[in-house]
């Protein structure tokens, strides 16, 4: 039989069996920001998220240059299921859950939300605001779908303004040694007692800090000695894993948001100056 004319009935099928389209954060429609949901810049560095929520932290040099495309801050959002062990357990976020009502946007003046899912049906909301030295960040579990176990918003960043190369010469390592001399990393347990590292030394910060800090900076030669600052405030704590290492091989931390915690007073902020 051929059909000349698609009849009500006709369309309703076709309609029921197209897939839906799946939701995504809108992306920048100008130069060259098109890979970008939303983008924040000052002289300092750049910080940019993805349409599918990749997001990343990019040091500028005094020209507003990007100083190296391959080695960004790491930034993370993570979804984490607590175990009766005490241990956590990262859920996969769908990034075609990820929508928002935010125009994306190069340096909007305002916070923006945006919000999305994990494995298990579990929903989350996470806001942004900008400021002029950098941006505050904030997040909630709005559903946790069929989940059971306690859910938290967390946080992750790693700041490694130099790779790891595990082949330097012993000539080099004396040059690199002396490369990161002034390069400095500093923490803050709690108004009045603080902890002062060089790139040289060995650490576990973990054991150092089991407690976590209040806010932390690093300075680094990598980064054109702009010194960058993360800062939290309510009921949690930046935390570290409890292994040894060196310095300057990079310092990675979480900010986990308690369960019970007010989006509006528990903020990590990230700032550089």
């Amino acid at each position: 039989m051929k059909v000349t004319k698609s009849s009500p009935l006709v369309l309703a099928v076709l309609l029921a069996c197209t897939p839906a389209v799946p939701a995504q954060l809108p992306s920048i429609d100008k130069k060259p920001w098109e890979k970008y949901f939303i983008v924040l810049k000052n002289r300092k560095f750049q910080f940019g998220i993805t349409p599918d929520g990749e997001a990343m932290i990019h040091p500028l040099s005094k020209r507003g240059e990007i100083i190296s495309t391959n080695n960004p801050i790491m930034f993370k959002v993570e979804i984490l299921e607590s175990k009766s062990d005490g241990k956590f357990i990262s859920k996969k976020i769908d990034p075609n859950s990820l929508k928002s009502d935010q125009t994306a946007s190069f340096n909007p003046e305002n916070s923006f939300t945006y919000d999305g899912s994990v494995t298990g049906g579990a929903t989350f909301e996470i806001t942004i605001t900008p400021d002029k030295q950098g941006f505050s960040i904030s997040g909630k579990i709005t559903d946790k779908g069929k989940l059971t176990n306690p859910l938290n918003v967390a946080i992750f960043m790693g700041l490694r303004p130099y790779p790891k190369d595990a082949t330097r010469t012993v000539a080099e390592t004396k040059n690199f040694d002396q490369r990161v001399r002034r390069d400095k990393f500093e923490t803050i347990i709690k108004s009045g007692s603080r902890k002062s590292y060089n790139f040289a030394e060995g650490a576990n910060f973990g054991s150092d800090m089991p407690t976590g800090v209040e806010s932390l900076s690093m300075k680094s030669e990598a980064h054109d000695f702009t010194e960058f600052q993360v800062a939290v405030t309510g009921g949690a704590k930046i935390t570290f894993e409890d292994r040894n290492q060196i310095v300057s091989d990079g310092v990675d931390f979480r900010w986990i948001i308690p369960v019970d915690a007010n989006p509006t007073t528990d903020i990590l902020k990230v700032t550089a100056k």
